[in-house]
């Protein structure tokens, strides 16, 4: 889509999806941007009674110390993160095409009843033994974000919250997240 401002990808919710999965990915990207990462412009829309995120173009800019790109991160084994972020030191520039050979920094799932097990058994241990060095789980349902931190291959829970706590957590621990913005 193109407009006086831009190029800007359009994504659709949809009434398949439990939660709102459009508006937790402009929240994401929101706290990225306050974390000091390089991410695209987005914005908050609705049309036809869905809401729209707007996401600019993130290849043909410029970037500051680092990278977040929505669902751009793919291992050997086709794993896919919801989110993922790259520290520009890692990724000087976005790669052309969509698979991106650097492994990302961080890394947020997104859980659902239908995919939770996937996210935990299988996805997790993927992000591991790759060196994603950060993964947080976000459980839009019953209300919980999971931070975790990989040490000596393994993940360690660094923090749990729930509900309308605020949590500041790396690696995003220059900022406080209110997760009540995630739910409403």
């Amino acid at each position: 889509m193109n407009s006086e401002v831009g190029r800007f990808i359009a994504k659709f919710s949809t009434s398949s999806h439990l939660y709102n999965l459009v508006k937790a990915e402009y929240l994401a990207m929101h706290l990225a941007a306050r974390a000091g990462l390089d991410v695209a412009d987005v914005r908050l829309t609705r049309s036809l009674n869905r809401d729209v995120l707007l996401v600019e173009r993130f290849d043909r800019r410029a970037a500051a110390s680092s990278r977040l790109c929505l669902s751009d991160h793919a291992a050997d084994q086709g794993t896919v993160a919801d989110l993922a972020g790259w520290r520009k030191a890692r990724m000087p520039q976005i790669p052309e095409g969509h698979r991106f050979e650097v492994v990302p920094d961080w890394i947020c799932e997104i859980l659902s009843p239908s995919t939770e097990s996937k996210d935990r058994h299988i996805k997790m241990p993927i992000y591991s033994h790759y060196g994603v060095r950060y993964a947080w789980l976000v459980d839009p349902k019953r209300q919980r974000l999971e931070a975790y931190a990989l040490h000596g291959g393994e993940w360690r829970l660094l923090a749990e919250a729930s509900g309308t706590d605020a949590i500041a957590v790396a690696p995003f621990d220059a900022l406080t997240l209110e997760l009540s913005n995630l739910w409403s």
